[in-house]
């Protein structure tokens, strides 16, 4: 059921228009106050500016699309951002243990006297190589070899022989 226009609200309206229409198209025309200081002046907009704003739907879609976009591309450099300065941070420790390990070191070089030399890192005594044999006490090993038998005489030639060539 559509509504209908009752009586009261139709002589309104039209009273409402009748008022706009009986006012001056152009009023008179005001001195212009000077700018006040610490104000700005209020740009006014003019109608046609008003409807040239519109913008359509299309248009619309685009700019969302656009700023979609430029939100991906932000995100993704935040993410980039945010790993090297997580980079950066763990760089600054180790940067910082190894000033505090070379601050000591000074410190404890400014303590000897000056005329003594530092001294060199400690180094690891090199043994002499040993021959297996020398942990064998004189009473357990033989003194002398026994003579070789006619196979050992056999495999040293074979061995001398195959050698040389």
């Amino acid at each position: 059921m559509a509504r209908t226009a009752t009586p009261k609200a139709a002589p309104r309206r039209a009273a409402r228009t009748t008022k706009v229409e009986q006012k001056d198209p152009a009023p008179a025309k005001r001195k212009a106050a000077p700018p006040r200081a610490g104000r700005a002046a209020k740009p006014k907009v003019a109608a046609a500016d008003r409807t040239s704003s519109f913008v359509s739907k299309e248009a619309l879609r685009a700019q969302l699309e656009k700023t979609e976009q430029q939100v991906v591309t932000l995100r993704k450099k935040n993410r980039e951002l945010t790993r090297a300065a997580r980079d950066a941070t763990s760089r600054i420790g180790e940067l910082e243990e190894q000033l505090d390990a070379l601050q000591k070191r000074a410190a404890r070089d400014a303590k000897r006297p000056s005329g003594e030399a530092a001294r060199p890192p400690r180094q690891r005594r090199s043994r002499p190589e040993r021959d297996p044999g020398d942990a064998v006490p004189e009473g357990v090993a033989v003194a002398e070899p026994q003579p070789m038998d006619r196979e050992a005489e056999q495999a040293l030639e074979n061995l001398e022989r195959h050698l040389q060539n």
